[in-house]
C-alpha cells in the first residue's frame, strides 16, 4: 500500500423539523458535509476530494451528489455515487480506505441524512412537507446483486424488517436455553444500559431515562413484532445527518491537519454474503458473522488490544446479541458511545457514519484507545466489525469472509409440500393497529426443506407469547396450520 488512510474530518447535525433553514434532508446533508470539511481545520482539502458516496435513503432525490458537489464547491470534480439501500455501510468505509491507501484517489467524502420526523410531523398536521427536485443519474449506482426475500416470506411477513428479525431472535432464544422471561429480561437490560449513555450523548435524538420495566409492553410502548416492543426497534423518524471526510497520512501532513484530527482504520473485517432468512442453514447466527468475528479477535490478539471502546450495532436486539456472542462480549460492557439506535436515533441508511463519526470524538478524547465499531445490512443480511486507532499501529487491511461464508452457509432449499408435518426453527407474532393477528412459524419440513407457515388462531397466537414454539412439530396444509 501507498498511503496510510485516516479520517479527519467528521460532521454530525440533527435538527427539528420547525428549524426554516433544515427542513430537508438535502439541507442536513450539505450542513453535516460543511462540518466535515470545516472539522479539519483547513477547508482546501476540498479541492482534493476525487468521490463522494451519499448513502441512500428513504427520500426520493434521484441524484443529490452533485448537488451537493456544486452547493459544497468541490473543486476536483469527484465522481458522484448513489450507494443504494442493502449495501453494508462498512463496505463503503472500506473502499474508500483501500483506494486511498492504494493511492487510487486523493480524498472520499461519504454523508447520508434523512428527516423522516419532518416528514411524520407534516402528516400528523396537516402541513405541506416538500423536497426539492435533484434529477439526473449519479456516475455510479451501487446496488446488492440479490434479494433479501423470498416470496413464501413477503406473502406473511411483508417487507418491514422487525419481523425477519424477530423470527431469528426467537431461533436464537431457543439455542441460548433461555427461557421467554429470562431473554426478555437479558434484552431489557441490555437496552436500559444503552439509555443511560443516550441520556449523556449530545447528538441523541431521544435523551429520555428508560428502566428495563419501562421496555415492556404498554400502551406507550407498543408490541411490534413478538418479542420486539417499539423502544427495541430502531428509531428511523430523526431529522439527522452525518459525514465522514477521509484522506491519506501524506495529503494530512500537506494541509496541516492537526494530528488530534487523525483516527486511523487498522482493520476491517466483512461478510456481504447474501441469503434470505427462510433459507438460511442457521437461523440463530451466520458463519459470515462467525468468521468476522474470529478474524477481528485474532487482530486484537495479536496487537494486544483489550477493552476497546465499543459501538454494537443495534437496529434491533439480535444484532447485539449476535455480536456479543462472537466477539465475547460481557452483555453488561457499554456497548455504545451512542445510546444506540432506538434512542440516538437510526436513520434508515447512514447510522454508522453517525457512529463511526462519534467513535472517532471518543478516540480523539482518549487517544490511549482502540474503538470498534459493529454495523449491519438487510435483516441481519451483512456485517462489518472495524477497529480504530488514534495511531496506525499496522497497515490497514479488510478482511473480507465472503467467498468463505458462501462455502459453509448454502441456501437450504424450499419446500414444495402441500401437507405434512414441519419443525419449528422460528417464529414470531405480528401486529397491526396494536393488536396481534397473525403467527408465523419458519419452519423445516421431512425432507429438510424449508417452509413459511401461519395462524390466525387466537389460541395459537396467545400461545406463542406465552411459552417456547421453536423446535415443536406442526401438521400444516398448504401454508396454514392445522
Amino acid at each position: 500500500m501507498k498511503e496510510i488512510p485516516a479520517i479527519v474530518g467528521i460532521g454530525i447535525i440533527q435538527t427539528k423539523p420547525f428549524d426554516p433553514t433544515f427542513t430537508e434532508p438535502i439541507a442536513l446533508m450539505v450542513e453535516a458535509s460543511s462540518r466535515a470539511i470545516e472539522d479539519t481545520e483547513n477547508p482546501s482539502i476540498k479541492e482534493s476530494i476525487d468521490i463522494l458516496y451519499v448513502l441512500r435513503g428513504f427520500w426520493g432525490y434521484k441524484e443529490p451528489g452533485k448537488y451537493l458537489i456544486e452547493e459544497l464547491n468541490l473543486g476536483s470534480g469527484p465522481k458522484s455515487v448513489l450507494v443504494k439501500v442493502g449495501i453494508s455501510q462498512q463496505q463503503i468505509i472500506d473502499t474508500a480506505a483501500e483506494d486511498i491507501a492504494q493511492g487510487k484517489i486523493r480524498s472520499a467524502l461519504i454523508v447520508g441524512g434523512e428527516a423522516r420526523y419532518a416528514l411524520v410531523q407534516s402528516l400528523k398536521n396537516k402541513t405541506l412537507y416538500q423536497e426539492m427536485d435533484l434529477p439526473g443519474e449519479p456516475d455510479e449506482y451501487m446496488k446488492p446483486d440479490e434479494e433479501l426475500y423470498q416470496p413464501d416470506e413477503t406473502e406473511q411477513m411483508g417487507l418491514m424488517a422487525a419481523p425477519y428479525y424477530c423470527v431469528q431472535e426467537t431461533a436464537l432464544r431457543f439455542a441460548e436455553k433461555l427461557s421467554p422471561k429470562d431473554h426478555l429480561q437479558r434484552i431489557n437490560t441490555i437496552y436500559e444500559n444503552f439509555s443511560t449513555v443516550a441520556q449523556k450523548n449530545q447528538h441523541a435524538w431521544d435523551r429520555k431515562s428508560y428502566s428495563a420495566n419501562d421496555l415492556n409492553p404498554s400502551s406507550t410502548n407498543p408490541m411490534i413484532a413478538y418479542p420486539y416492543t417499539k423502544k427495541h426497534n430502531s428509531n428511523w423518524n430523526v431529522n439527522q445527518a452525518s459525514a465522514l471526510l477521509l484522506t491519506s497520512e501524506s495529503l494530512a501532513n500537506s494541509l496541516n491537519i492537526p494530528k488530534i484530527k487523525r483516527i486511523y482504520p487498522l482493520q476491517s473485517a466483512e461478510n456481504n454474503h447474501m441469503m434470505a432468512v427462510i433459507q438460511r442453514p442457521n437461523l440463530a447466527i451466520s458463519k459470515g458473522l462467525e468468521l468476522a468475528g474470529e478474524k477481528t479477535l485474532e487482530f486484537m490478539d495479536r496487537f494486544q488490544i483489550k477493552k476497546p471502546i465499543l459501538e454494537i450495532y443495534s437496529c434491533f436486539p439480535l444484532a447485539v446479541q449476535q455480536f456479543i456472542k462472537v466477539l465475547n462480549l460481557d452483555p453488561l460492557d457499554k456497548l455504545t458511545v451512542t445510546g444506540a439506535m432506538p434512542f440516538a436515533g437510526g436513520p434508515l441508511n447512514n447510522y454508522m457514519l453517525h457512529s463511526t463519526a462519534q467513535m472517532v470524538e471518543t478516540i480523539r478524547n482518549n487517544q490511549n484507545k482502540i474503538g470498534l465499531v459493529t454495523g449491519v445490512s438487510g435483516l441481519m443480511t451483512k456485517q462489518g466489525i472495524c477497529l480504530w486507532a488514534s495511531e496506525p499501529v499496522t497497515e490497514f487491511s479488510v478482511q473480507n469472509v465472503t467467498a468463505e461464508a458462501a462455502i459453509f452457509d448454502k441456501p437450504v432449499p424450499m419446500s414444495s409440500k402441500s401437507k405434512g408435518v414441519a419443525r419449528v426453527l422460528g417464529y414470531t407474532v405480528i401486529y397491526e393497529n396494536k393488536l396481534p393477528i397473525r403467527a408465523v412459524f419458519y419452519c423445516e419440513d421431512s425432507n429438510h426443506e424449508r417452509k413459511v407457515l401461519s395462524s390466525t388462531n387466537d389460541e395459537t397466537i396467545q400461545s406463542c407469547m406465552e411459552g417456547e414454539w421453536v423446535h415443536k412439530q406442526l401438521k400444516f396444509k398448504e401454508n396454514s396450520l392445522l
